[in-house]
């Protein structure tokens, strides 16, 4: 779906170009938006609903449920470094703040907001915002979440189907 919005921005920018126009399009580092969630007090929410559910299980004696539920946590972990250092998408992270992203594409005149690691092309008359910052403080980073999205920004993004699936 992220894609064919991505493929529908580019036509309407294909068809600002022949109209002579400029479209602008949000853009943002992905994997800044996934560190700011997972260091963010919802992912900690979820991670601690993960936990009680895995104490209930275990009190309960139900084996298969403690081993799915550890499996998830481990899965959680790869995901979350696999977004954090690669250019995996993050598009699903926002599930829940979607509402919040007009407010954001009004602020820098943007036509739509998407990942710029989605971005294999684009025409001459489409002008990139990064919103990376914005869409990032959706999850309320504090200082020090700050000082390490600006570190991984600095950073030259893996491909993704080179990050390692374990530590």
């Amino acid at each position: 779906m992220l894609k064919a919005a991505v493929l529908a921005v580019l036509m309407l920018a294909a068809g600002a170009a022949e109209a002579g126009e400029t479209m602008r399009l949000g853009t943002y580092d992905s994997r800044v938006v996934a560190l700011a969630c997972a260091r963010s007090q919802a992912f900690a929410a979820s991670l601690d609903e993960l936990r009680s559910e895995l104490v209930a299980a275990k009190a309960a004696g139900d084996q298969a449920k403690v081993q799915e539920l550890e499996q998830e946590g481990v899965w959680m972990q790869v995901r979350l470094h696999q977004r954090t250092f690669s250019t995996a998408g993050a598009a699903d992270l926002l599930k829940g703040l979607e509402s919040r992203l007009p407010a954001i594409a009004k602020q820098a005149g943007v036509a739509a907001i998407v990942s710029r690691w989605e971005l294999p092309y684009r025409d001459a008359a489409l002008d990139l915002v990064d919103v990376t910052d914005q869409v990032a403080d959706l999850f309320a980073p504090d200082a020090a979440t700050r000082k390490l999205m600006a570190e991984v920004a600095a950073m030259a993004p893996q491909p993704f189907d080179e990050v390692p699936l374990e530590d």
